[in-house]
């Protein structure tokens, strides 16, 4: 996780406090409600707090160390959430070369002044649809899937050791005739479910490993598949299920991935 982000003449440490209001006079955006799109800076500030639950965004929370949920903006005087405003900056960020910096309000203090603490640099992931607020009124509500950025120090060294299986010791860089063999498996696998006939993925995987890549584990098999699922997350698709996004994919893979979405339509060229 990137530990310090510095946005203009404001350095955000993770864990630091700071006084929102004198936030937004320098970065400017709204200084009320959850989603403030800086008005000076290539940034979308998103505030949660422990009181949201009360007013429908009570899904706020981590949900592992590499997953955190973040409820969209809306009234519920206004109905469905929408992707409208600051739930379409959050949606778009990426396209639009906008960082999301998360921070969650504390305890408020005597001077009145409402603090909020610099939880992390987040990306977004996917979102889903629940029918109810966390208050219990019925509507649509958009939950993100949010992830923490890291630093630049990790991110390389994930990205070189996604192009490796060590599963079985052998330490082999995985090569574009496997890449395409996965990938050509993941698709298929998809296109299964869609057709709604029950595949049992274990045994995809044991004949991958049997006819197409005989030096790569079962499991080391599901990993890059779920790889493929975090390429389909970044881009809003719907993924395989069962096969939760594992993020720190390899650059060749993310291209294969790109190029067969790009074939079948569901993404488009400059969306690579």
């Amino acid at each position: 996780m990137t530990e310090s982000i510095k946005v203009g003449p404001l350095t955000f440490v993770v864990g630091e406090e700071y006084v929102r209001r004198d936030i937004h006079d320098v970065i400017g955006g709204q200084w009320q409600g959850g989603i403030s799109t800086s008005s000076k800076y290539p940034v979308i500030l998103l505030f949660t707090s422990d009181t949201g639950r009360d007013h429908g965004y009570g899904f706020d929370g981590w949900q592992s160390k590499d997953v955190y949920h973040y409820t969209g903006e809306g009234q519920q005087s206004s109905g469905d959430m929408k992707f409208i405003r600051g739930n379409k900056a959050i949606r778009d960020h990426i396209k639009n070369g906008r960082r999301l910096l998360l921070f969650k309000h504390v305890v408020q203090q005597r001077s009145g002044k409402r603090r909020v603490e610099f939880v992390a640099e987040m990306e977004y992931r996917n979102h889903e649809i629940k029918m109810r607020d966390s208050a219990g009124y019925g509507r649509e509500v958009i939950v993100f899937t949010l992830a923490p950025v890291e630093s630049r120090s990790s991110r390389a060294a994930n990205e070189s050791s996604a192009a490796y299986d060590d599963v079985d010791s052998t330490w082999h860089p995985w090569s574009q005739d496997e890449i395409a063999a996965v990938v050509d498996a993941y698709f298929e696998l998809l296109g299964d479910e869609i057709a709604g006939r029950d595949v049992v993925k274990a045994h995809l995987y044991q004949r991958l490993h049997t006819e197409s890549l005989p030096i790569r584990s079962t499991k080391a098999i599901e990993r890059k598949m779920q790889n493929i699922s975090s390429v389909f997350a970044r881009h809003g698709l719907p993924y395989v299920r069962g096969l939760a996004p594992l993020h720190n994919t390899q650059a060749d893979l993310d291209i294969a991935v790109e190029e067969r979405l790009v074939e079948i339509g569901w993404i488009k060229p400059d969306e690579q």
